[in-house]
């Protein structure tokens, strides 16, 4: 009797046998990339305790311990209260009291940010369109108060939607001097906001009275000096409008914002609509050829049906015809076999009566 051969252990990456499955082009466990290498490192740097020797505190008593040098290169107003001039200081700070409006939850992030150069609305990954007590979580705090349930300040932005959060780290990067994080914000709303199929009429009241209503009124979020996120929003009505919406969502849409409030909004909507007239003239005609061509494989698909030849891409035909043909088919045998049953029987009769008259 054979023995079974023992299970192939896994090669190590630079073992003969890897190396060798590499030449030969079959599945190898490739060296680890430059870049993979900085990740690992950065990640064991975010969750090590040690050299840990500045503190982001926040108003509810939530502390965020970092390594200084991480500030180099990233928030300038952070940076500069660390090493102003870009000097290294004799007793350098090794704290600062952040604003009540640094919530927890835009800090944690921030955090991931300065160390990895990305953040995540859910670093779970899911695909969470609100924050809520399920998956409100810090990942990065070093101190959390124990509070049983924890505080108002703590979790004062429980329920905020994944486009509103984006725009809170958008002005957390304006206010911290920080262009990275501003684009990488900037990036999450073109993928949640610009490139989505719909968004509640709601939510899109909400983002145009964030970004269009005047400095210093509390529903704007964002200084947005530049306008970027304005045209975003303009983009992302006109987009919804020619390619998604019918004559009621427009209807609802046109009626939520009449308020003289949204007199900002309608000027930049109708300037876009006039600068972008050929774009839009392309996008209506694509529409228009898409619903004649979707009507026109309709009506084939129906005559198809109806001729009993299956469907305009050469399906057979459903059950339920190819039932009636062949019965059909079989009536016609069996009419058939009955001709001849009955002929078969008028010639034997022919033949008996002769035998009669002979006798």
């Amino acid at each position: 009797m054979n023995a079974e051969k023992p299970a192939m252990a896994k090669s190590a990456p630079t073992s003969t046998r890897n190396l060798l499955k590499g030449a030969f082009k079959r599945s190898w466990e490739k060296p680890a990339p430059p870049k993979k290498l900085l990740a690992d490192r950065v990640s064991v740097l975010l969750k090590s305790p040690v050299g840990r020797d500045f503190t982001l505190k926040t108003a509810s008593g939530v502390l965020f311990s970092i390594h200084s040098v991480m500030l180099i290169g990233g928030p300038k107003m952070l940076e500069e209260y660390v090493f102003p001039g870009g000097a290294t200081q004799a007793h350098p700070p090794t704290e600062v009291d952040l604003p009540s409006h640094h919530h927890p939850i835009l800090i944690d992030r921030l955090v991931t940010f300065l160390y990895t150069s990305e953040y995540q609305f859910d670093p779970k990954g899911r695909e969470a369109q609100e924050l809520k007590r399920g998956n409100f979580d810090l990942y990065t705090a070093t101190h959390v108060p124990a509070d049983n349930p924890p505080s108002a300040a703590v979790t004062a932005l429980v329920g905020i939607r994944r486009n509103m959060y984006s725009l809170l780290m958008f002005a957390l990067a304006e206010e911290l001097a920080y262009p990275a994080l501003q684009t990488s914000a900037y990036d999450a709303l073109v993928g949640s906001l610009l490139l989505r199929r719909h968004l509640p009429i709601d939510t899109l009241k909400e983002l145009v009275e964030a970004t269009f209503a005047p400095p210093g009124d509390p529903a704007r979020i964002c200084k947005d000096d530049a306008g970027v996120l304005q045209n975003m929003v303009v983009a992302s009505v006109i987009a919804y409008e020619a390619k998604n919406w019918n004559e009621q969502s427009r209807k609802d849409w046109t009626e939520s914002i009449q308020a003289p409030g949204y007199a900002p909004f309608w000027t930049a909507y109708n300037t876009a609509l006039a600068e972008n007239e050929d774009l839009l003239k392309e996008a209506q005609i694509a529409k228009e050829t898409a619903a004649r061509r979707a009507k026109a494989a309709a009506d084939r698909e129906a005559a198809m049906q109806l001729m009993g030849h299956g469907d305009s891409n050469g399906s057979p035909p459903p059950r339920k015809n190819r039932g009636i043909k062949k019965t059909r088919k079989k009536s016609a045998v069996r009419e058939r076999k009955e001709k001849r049953d009955k002929a078969r029987d008028a010639n034997a009769g022919g033949s008996d009566a002769d035998m009669d008259m002979e006798i």
